[in-house]
């Protein structure tokens, strides 16, 4: 085998393995925050999400699990996990 392809081979090995490692999550990209505690901007955004969606509660959590779902099945999960987070 030459030097070259050897080379060659090594630097594709080692292309594929930086392209896959895996990128740092955010908390609220995490199930469940990943039982982390909120930040206060977060804990805003809540009392914001929930003051939008008084007495509609039951109708909220069905239209975000459904978002959730349509984001999962077209594999964008780190946001399927935001949605799943906020209903």
């Amino acid at each position: 085998m030459k030097f070259s392809t050897i080379i060659s081979v090594l630097s594709i090995i080692a292309l594929v393995g930086c392209a896959s490692a895996p990128r740092q999550r955010s908390i609220n990209e995490i199930p469940e925050y990943g039982n982390q505690p909120k930040s206060a901007e977060m804990l805003q955004a809540d009392q914001e999400f929930l003051a939008l969606t008084k007495g509609k509660e039951k109708e909220s959590f069905d239209h975000m699990m459904a978002v959730g779902w349509s984001f999962f099945k077209r594999g964008d999960i780190g946001t399927a996990i935001k949605r799943f987070n906020q209903a």
